[in-house]
């Protein structure tokens, strides 16, 4: 990460996308990935949308979940197109109640003595609200910033405003795809210019979760599950 202070080297952050809490998510899964997320040891994690599937039904498995996920700098998230398929103010209520911090448009700045890495979440197209300019208002230039982002649409924009790191859900890996070749040959790869894993551009990077949960049929083909874990070099 460019300007990263020497108190973040080696900043270890979980990320993960896609969790579609719903019917098919049953507690042994939630349970699992609590203890897969917990044993890596965060410093922080960070969720880019899509908590639950549709409905409110599931709002309080969401924030149960979120409740069980544990990093010394907290939780952060940030909103995807399938949390407005539900009344997405009571959703946002139950992550709150969570403990973890919502960022829509907005920033949290991380210090380490003197050493600071901004946060910011954006908020989903679908709200029609998303503002990275908005999100990056009274941020020093100086500190380096990672994005959250839904939808790795944003990656471009991201790029022009110098962000570090921008992470992104959405596309489930295609969810359906040629095993092995997932970046290449999937559902998604042929409709999106980012579908899965890294992608550079000058000084900025994407991450593309191929996330945890389903959408639509309750499988994955060739994209599996994922649960990332990003370490930090200055």
């Amino acid at each position: 990460i460019k300007g990263l202070g020497p108190r973040f080297n080696d900043y270890r952050i979980v990320h993960i996308a896609d969790l579609h809490i719903g019917s098919f998510t049953q507690k042994a899964l939630l349970d699992r990935w609590t203890s897969l997320i917990n044993s890596q040891k965060p410093d922080l994690i960070l969720v880019t949308g899509d908590l639950i599937g549709s409905g409110d039904a599931y709002l309080r498995d969401v924030e149960t979940f979120l409740s069980t996920i544990h990093a010394p700098d907290g939780v952060i998230v940030s909103p995807g197109n399938h949390d407005y398929c539900t009344h997405s103010q009571r959703l946002f209520d139950h992550v709150e109640k969570s403990g973890a911090i919502l960022l829509r448009n907005q920033s949290l700045v991380i210090r380490r003595d003197s050493d600071c890495l901004a946060i910011v979440g954006l908020d989903d197209p679908c709200s029609r609200r998303a503002c990275l300019p908005l999100a990056l208002d009274h941020l020093p230039p100086t500190i380096p910033v990672i994005a959250l982002a839904h939808d790795p649409a944003f990656f471009p924009e991201c790029a022009k405003h110098r962000i570090a790191l921008t992470l992104s859900g959405h596309t489930h890996g295609g969810q359906i795809a040629m095993p092995g070749f997932a970046r290449r040959l999937s559902i998604k790869s042929f409709s999106l210019p980012f579908s899965l894993g890294v992608y550079a551009k000058n000084d900025s990077f994407l991450l593309v979760s191929g996330g945890l949960g389903t959408s639509g049929p309750p499988l994955r083909i060739g994209a599996a599950p994922e649960i990332a874990v990003i370490c930090l070099l200055s």
